[in-house]
Formats: C-alpha cells, sequence, structure tokens
C-alpha cells in the first residue's frame, strides 16, 4: 500500500492581518540583498574609471614625464582596487549567500581603498606645487567621478554617508593643515560639496528604498490576492480552481517519475435534508466541520482536500495506490461520521458517501477521467445506501 505518515496540508497560508501592510523580517533580508546586489551592479560600470581618469589627468602640463613613478604607481593602485572589485562583483550573488556580513564588508573596503586613494591624489594635487600642471583637470574630474560615485552608492545608507567623506576629507584635512586665505575658502567649498552631497543621497536613497518597500508591499497584496481567489471563502480549504491548477501538475509528475495517483470525491448525505430542516446557517456549518475534519486527517503535506462545489470535496493522493487511497477514504468516513453538530441543543449528526479512484498515469491528459471515474464511484455509493466508500480502478490513460 503506498500510503503513509504525518502532516497536515491544506491550501498554502493565508497572510496575516498585520502582515499586509508591513515586510516580515525575510522579505527585509531579501530586500537588503537586492539592494547589495543592484549597488554592485551599478558600482560595476567604474570600477577602472579611476585608474583610467588618473592617467588622463596626468598628461596634462609635463606632469607625467617629470613624474612617471608616481603616475604608473599610482595608476597600478587604483586599477589593482578596480580588479578586485571586478571580480567580487562576478561572485557577489554568490558570496552573499554564503556570508553577507564578510562579503558586505569586502566589497564597503574596496570602495573605500578607491575613494580614499583618489581623495589623497586630489589632495596632493590641489596643495603640492610639483602637480600645479594638473590641479585644472583634477579638480573638475574629481567633482565629475565624485558626484558620479555619490549618486551611484546613493542606495547604500553606509556608503551614502561616508563615501563622501572618504572622497572629499583628504583634500579639507591637508587644505586645514596649509592654512592660508585661499586654502581656507577651498576647505569650506569641500565641506559645502560634503554636505551637499549628502542631501542629495539622502533623497536618492529615500526614493529608491520607497520605491523597493512599496514594490514589496504589492507583491504581497499580490500574492494575498491570488490566495484568496485559490481559497473557498466558506471552508477555508482550496477551491475548485486551485484544484484544477494542480491536479494536472500532479498527473505529469506521476506520469514521470511513474507512481500512481488517487482521487477521492466526498458528498455530504442528505445535505439538502440537512438545510431544508435546519437552514442554511447550519449547512454552513456542516460544510465547515467537514472541511476541517477532512484536512485533519490527511497525513502527508502533499495530499490536499478541495472544495469542489456545493456539499462535494475532492481529495487528491499523490503516490498514493487504491488500496491505500481507500483506506484513506474510510478513515475520513469514520471521522465525518463521527462528528455531532448541536443544533438549538439537540445533537446533528452528518455522514458522508465517498467515491475512490486510482490509477499509474500513461498519457500526459488523463488527470480529468481519473475524477470522472471517482464520481463514478461515488454515485455508486450514494445508490449502494450512502455512508460508504466506494472504490474503483482505472486504467490511467
Amino acid at each position: 500500500m503506498a500510503h503513509s505518515t504525518p502532516t497536515s496540508p491544506a491550501a498554502p497560508p493565508m497572510p496575516a492581518p498585520e502582515e499586509a501592510g508591513e515586510l516580515t523580517p525575510e522579505q527585509q533580508h531579501d530586500l537588503r540583498r537586492r539592494g547589495l546586489l543592484e549597488l554592485s551592479r551599478r558600482t560595476s560600470a567604474g570600477v577602472f574609471m579611476y585608474a583610467v581618469a588618473w592617467m588622463i589627468v596626468c598628461q596634462g602640463g609635463a606632469f607625467f614625464q617629470q613624474h612617471r613613478r608616481f603616475a604608473l604607481a599610482n595608476a597600478g593602485g587604483l586599477l589593482a582596487v578596480g580588479i578586485l572589485r571586478f571580480a567580487l562583483h562576478r561572485r557577489f550573488a554568490v558570496l552573499l549567500e554564503r556570508d553577507m556580513r564578510r562579503w558586505v564588508l569586502a566589497y564597503y573596503s574596496l570602495v573605500f581603498c578607491h575613494a580614499v586613494h583618489w581623495g589623497s591624489l586630489l589632495a596632493l594635487s590641489v596643495t603640492w606645487g610639483e602637480a600645479a600642471a594638473i590641479r585644472p583637470f583634477m579638480v573638475p574630474m574629481s567633482v565629475a567621478i565624485i558626484m558620479a560615485g555619490i549618486i551611484v552608492v546613493a542606495i547604500d545608507p553606509f556608503l551614502a554617508r561616508c563615501y563622501p567623506i572618504a572622497a572629499i576629507a583628504p583634500v579639507v584635512v591637508l587644505l586645514m593643515l596649509n592654512l592660508n586665505a585661499a586654502n581656507a575658502v577651498f576647505a569650506a567649498l569641500g565641506t559645502a560639496f560634503m554636505a551637499y552631497a549628502w542631501m542629495i543621497s539622502r533623497v536618492l536613497r529615500n526614493d529608491y528604498w520607497n520605491g523597493q518597500r512599496a514594490r514589496a508591499l504589492l507583491e504581497n497584496r499580490a500574492r494575498e490576492l491570488e490566495q484568496v481567489s485559490l481559497t473557498d471563502a466558506l471552508t477555508q480549504v482550496p477551491n475548485r480552481l486551485y484544484l484544477d491548477r494542480r491536479l494536472p501538475v500532479e498527473w505529469l509528475q506521476a506520469r514521470r517519475h511513474k507512481r500512481p495517483l488517487a482521487v477521492a470525491l466526498v458528498d455530504l448525505d442528505h445535505f439538502k435534508r440537512l438545510n431544508d430542516t435546519y437552514g442554511h446557517p447550519f449547512g454552513d456549518r456542516c460544510l465547515r466541520e467537514a472541511a476541517a475534519t477532512l484536512r485533519a486527517q490527511l497525513l502527508r503535506p502533499s495530499d490536499m482536500v478541495a472544495r469542489y462545489g456545493g456539499e462535494e470535496f475532492v481529495v487528491l493522493m499523490p503516490d498514493t495506490d487504491l488500496a491505500g487511497a481507500t483506506a484513506v477514504a474510510e478513515r475520513l468516513r469514520e471521522q465525518v461520521a463521527a462528528r455531532s453538530l448541536l443544533h438549538e441543543g439537540q445533537p446533528v449528526r452528518i455522514a458522508c458517501s465517498i467515491g475512490v479512484a486510482a490509477c499509474m498515469p500513461s498519457s500526459p491528459d488523463g488527470a480529468q477521467r481519473l475524477v470522472k471515474r471517482a464520481d463514478e464511484a461515488l454515485y455508486q455509493a450514494k445508490a449502494d445506501g450512502r455512508n460508504r466508500v466506494v472504490a474503483l480502478a482505472h486504467e490511467g490513460t
């Protein structure tokens, strides 16, 4: 017999009401990860720009000819960091899965290496007399690079605050150490530039993360609406639409793996009489009680019960042969028959008839024929007197 062991199935869980307007810790972690990957993607385009820009600037005046080793050494340092950043970018998604904290720290460190290195070169070009020839090129190039960098890293709260300091502070510090009227003006401008960069990055960061959170909440809402559309409102078990999606998938899986598939069709006996005698609200209680009982008795996560319509339910049992499905159906029938509901202080018992069909799927599109065979078995059970299980084999064609 191909049926066994525990755990209760059900439709995918409905989100709790309090979750509708907020993100779960898992979603917040995923947002963080996606933000880091987006940050890496944005910055990857400029990892070699520092070295290239430095070599272009060095062509100003006769600086390169006079300070070849200095120029090449710094170009080499900028290029080496660029190569490390590019290599990290290529593996960043995988590395974040292994140890997010460690590799984010590595990423930050490399970004700071570039920022501090470039900021130091800018500081030297402003304060070092022999770099006067490249100063007219270095200053505007630095403004462009630093501003572009600030815009790119703005989505990360830590880098948005620290990158401007790393890139601009070396200039301000050197100017203050060599203080005169002109340097004081430049230092004030550098400080104002830092403050402006923080303001810009804050606006960009808020726009990005507000958009990402709104998107995540919309995805939550979409999942919730989909779940509602796939759940029977009265009984809170999956509905016919969910079954119509799930059944063909289970059929193809069973066919691919050459495993049996079983279906049980459950019908509450004399349900119309219950409605007529005790009223529709009591009939609804009977449906809810029956659904809860059926769901509680299905012991495997792969099994499921769905409301098929009216007073009918379908139980889907993958990897279960006819004997196993019949045993499960008999247990379901007994448990439903054991239920008693009170109506105006009087106990009212409910019962059900169950038709079972199982097969080894062989054709790609025979799932509905299996349900039809279970329906034939159910018809036989009702004809034989109700409150019983009838099982019929199916060829699986």
